[in-house]
């Protein structure tokens, strides 16, 4: 089980690497991978492998509604909201969901 979760911290920290994600969103989805492997609600193992498939959905609507607010806001199509965008409201979305479905 736990070798799954270091894949998963692998390609993590690889999106880290090339700035993809950064600081404390890295660290926040790397303690997820390593503690979380054991859902207390449903009682199924391995949830390294929902959790990346509902981080990888609520990225891309978050994607879609910064794409949305720059066409808005700043007429452009730009993934960037005045500089960063912090992930860490998108990593708790993806737990939340990964608790409650998975």
């Amino acid at each position: 089980m736990f070798v799954i979760s270091m894949v998963a911290v692998a390609i993590y920290y690889t999106l880290m690497l090339l700035h993809y994600i950064e600081g404390a969103d890295f660290m926040y989805i790397m303690f997820i991978m390593l503690f979380f492997v054991y859902n207390p609600i449903s009682g199924h193992w391995l949830m390294a492998l929902p959790f990346s498939i509902f981080f990888a959905a609520c990225t891309g609507i978050a994607g879609i509604w910064i794409l949305i607010y720059n066409q808005i806001k700043h007429k452009k199509i730009s993934f960037d909201i005045d500089g960063h965008v912090p992930m860490m409201f998108v990593v708790s979305a993806a737990l939340i969901l990964t608790v409650m479905l998975a």
